[in-house]
Formats: structure tokens, sequence, C-alpha cells
């Protein structure tokens, strides 16, 4: 039993936090915590201090309880920064492995949030997350989308680049993508050959470039990465494709007719 609680600790950081107790509401429970070190570092110097300056109350809420929502009342300090050269004379206690400053919910719940987020979206993330029991609004899950940094990506060796609409038909930019990885890469805010070449140049190792028939793309790549292999994607060959049948059939179009109007007129013989 000890070792199933030390693993799947109730308290967000045992090892800094300490609990002076539990309140039950009607629809809540509240868990009333205090710092257990005696230290804090400055944010500005980095230098730890001992003086407390005063106290105040964070609350931030938590993961739930058994399918109740629980709440945390936190008594965290002020402290003074001792250190002559620092500008920071006062500054409170931090502690980003319970909760960032600033927040009003823990670091773990936030992360649970930002999951459902990403793979449910705003108004379905919303709704599951309630009946969770851990509420948040459609909106403050979209904000906790667009604050997730992307995870770091290699630089792709197959490239596939294309405009793509900030507002269709009067901003655009350019989309990169990882064709091996099937993922996006970075968005450019311009189309242009000069932010498509200054972007391979950062990002040296491209060996094809898929693109479809912009000047600007055709020279970005080639003055970005002139020994990468440039290749035409499966929908702009397609659309090549189509195009020139298209051409072909206008300029015989009396025998497209005539060779519409046999085939109509002509009886397929019963087997």
């Amino acid at each position: 039993m000890e070792a199933t609680m030390r693993h799947l600790p109730l308290l967000p950081d045992p090892q800094s936090l300490s609990c002076d107790g539990i309140r039950l509401h009607s629809e809540w429970i509240e868990l009333c915590l205090r710092s257990a070190s005696r230290d804090s570092c400055c944010p500005q110097c980095k230098r730890a201090s001992f003086r407390v300056h005063s106290f105040y109350q964070r609350r931030l809420a938590d993961l739930p309880w058994q399918g109740v929502p629980l709440r945390i009342c936190w008594r965290s300090r002020r402290f003074f920064c001792d250190n002559p050269l620092c500008s920071q004379r006062i500054f409170a206690e931090r502690r980003p492995e319970v909760a960032e400053a600033y927040a009003r919910k823990t670091s773990r719940l936030a992360k649970i949030h930002c999951a459902i987020g990403l793979t449910c979206g705003g108004e379905p993330g919303a709704r599951l997350a309630e009946r969770l029991a851990m509420p948040i609004s459609p909106d403050s899950l979209l904000r906790t989308i667009r604050r997730t940094p992307l995870p770091p990506s290699p630089t792709p060796r197959v490239l596939g680049v294309d405009d793509w609409a900030f507002r269709r038909g009067q901003r655009y930019g350019t989309i990169l993508c990882d064709l091996e990885r099937h993922r996006a890469v970075e968005l450019l805010p311009e189309r242009s050959s000069k932010a498509f070449a200054g972007w391979l140049r950062k990002h040296p190792g491209v060996e094809i470039v898929s693109r479809d028939r912009g000047d600007y793309y055709i020279k970005g790549a080639t003055e970005g990465a002139p020994l990468a292999i440039q290749v035409t994607d499966r929908w702009h060959l397609l659309k090549n494709l189509r195009e020139a049948l298209i051409r072909a059939a206008d300029r015989h179009v009396v025998n497209v007719q005539a060779a519409a109007h046999t085939v109509a007129t002509r009886r397929v013989p019963l087997k």
C-alpha cells in the first residue's frame, strides 16, 4: 500500500507541499496545503532566500478525486531577495511542478486539459471534461491549444510546399510539410521565393522538394536548396493531365462529337 501511494501521490508535488487539512463541500473537495521547503529562489537572480515577507492564499483547480472536483487552497509565501545587486526586492515563491505563475490550475490538470483539447477540440472537449469532473470552457481549451509549443522535428528529407490562405482572396502564406512523416513543419507568413529560400538555407538536408507550378517556389527551391530534386506533387500532376486532355479534346471537338454520336447510336449485340 505504501509503494502504491508513493507512485500515485494525491498531492500535486508531495516533496514541496504538505497537507494541513481537507474540507468537504457539497459539490467539491478543498485541500489546504502549504509549502514544505524553507527557502525559495528569486526568479530574477536565482539566489535562494529564507526571509519571508508575507503570506497569501492561492486557489487552484486540480485533478478530481473519484469524480468529485478538487480545489486547492495553497498558503503561499512572499520572500525578500537579499541580493543587493538584484532589482527584485520581493518575490512570490514559484513551484512550476505544482502550477505555473499566475495560473489558476495545477500543472498536471493543465496537461490533461491540453490532451483533451488536442484530441477533441473546443466544444466536444469541454463536454468531455465536464463529464470527467474537470470543467473548462471551450474558449479556454482553444487558448490552451494555441499556447502549447510544437514538438521539435528534424529537417524533412522530402519536403512538400504549397500556398495557404490566411484570408482567402486577400492574404496568402506558405505551408511546408514533411511528406514522410505526414505532418506540417512550418507556416511562412508570405508566399514568396525569398521566404522559401531563406527557410531552406536555415534547414539544410532537404533532398526532394514537392511543389506546384508557381514560379516563386521553383525559384525559392533553386536558390535555397540547389542540390535538391524538384518534383510535381500528385494533385498538380493530375491537374496537368486533366488540362492537357481538355486542350486535346477542344482541338478535335468535331471528331469527339462524331465519336460520341457513333457510340450512342451503335447497337450493342446481346451475348
